[in-house]
């Protein structure tokens, strides 16, 4: 059975996009990994993914964390 770190590590993303991901899209991590690694492979889904990033930097300074 694979693991979240297996999926990670297969993905070409790290730990953090794929966290991000996961968050803006209200999935699991697990979820998130494989979708994220599919983003990868679309015209504009290196876009949507950092689209995503800045989403979440955006919350992070509004919440001062």
């Amino acid at each position: 059975m694979l693991t979240v770190d297996d999926l990670i590590a297969f993905c070409d993303l790290r730990l953090e996009e794929v966290q991000a991901i996961a968050e803006h899209e209200h999935m699991p991590v697990s979820m998130a990994a494989v979708f994220g690694q599919s983003l990868l492979h679309t015209e504009h889904g290196t876009e949507r993914i950092r689209d995503m990033l800045m989403g979440a930097m955006r919350l992070a300074v509004v919440a001062g964390t």
